[in-house]
């Protein structure tokens, strides 16, 4: 008998939607990649490669940032750091050349963020086909809450009066090797071992 025929169906079942969760939704535009290294309490590691596949837009279009939550909370604050976390390493590039960085902790709808700025000037389109590469590592004792962190890349900053916030989205980020999942699929995972736990304590009584 094969391992996978001794596992009752409704755990099969629930271990493929694990699977699934993992899986991170398609972003808006898909040439570029935001990669989390580490996220722990303490430290926020992210890389950034590809091309953009499309001109950038917005009233700002030179920005490009990373926020909490944007596709789900356009024009609402997302809390993404405690306090203003420290710049440990900084080897973002756009077109090949060093970018102004800057790591925001504030209320605005824009905030909080970590941008980067169009090494050809803010206002200016960032165009398709321009290269983007890097990592970028924060650090603070206590700065993060990795339960809390849904990071996605944007671009191109609109300023409307009281509803400051992005264009666009770039990518969503994805886990690197070795990263641990996303707190609820941990979760889906513990309630799927518990429930087989159960499952098979009930037959052998």
């Amino acid at each position: 008998m094969s391992v996978q025929s001794r596992i009752p169906s409704f755990l099969r079942k629930t271990l493929a939607a694990v699977a699934l969760a993992g899986v991170a939704q398609a972003p808006a535009h898909a040439g570029l990649v935001l990669t989390v290294k580490s996220l722990t309490t303490d430290e926020l590691w992210l890389q950034i490669s590809g091309t953009f596949d499309a001109d950038t837009i917005g009233e700002s279009k030179g920005y490009l940032a990373v926020k909490n939550k944007w596709s789900s909370n356009v024009g609402v604050h997302t809390e993404m750091f405690a306090f203003a976390p420290a710049v440990t390493l900084n080897t973002i590039t756009i077109g090949g050349s060093a970018v102004t960085t800057a790591v925001q902790d504030a209320l605005a709808t824009w905030t909080d963020n970590i941008f980067f700025i169009n090494p050809q000037g803010s206002e200016r389109s960032i165009l398709a086909g321009t290269a983007v590469g890097g990592e970028i590592r924060l650090s603070g004792a206590g700065a993060f809450n990795p339960a809390n962190l849904s990071l996605e890349l944007v671009s191109g900053l609109n300023r409307p009066i009281g509803r400051d916030d992005w264009a666009r989205l770039e990518a969503v980020a994805e886990a690197s090797s070795g990263q641990l999942p996303e707190p609820g699929a941990l979760a889906l995972v513990s309630m799927a071992l518990l429930s087989g736990f159960v499952s098979a304590r009930r037959r052998q009584r």
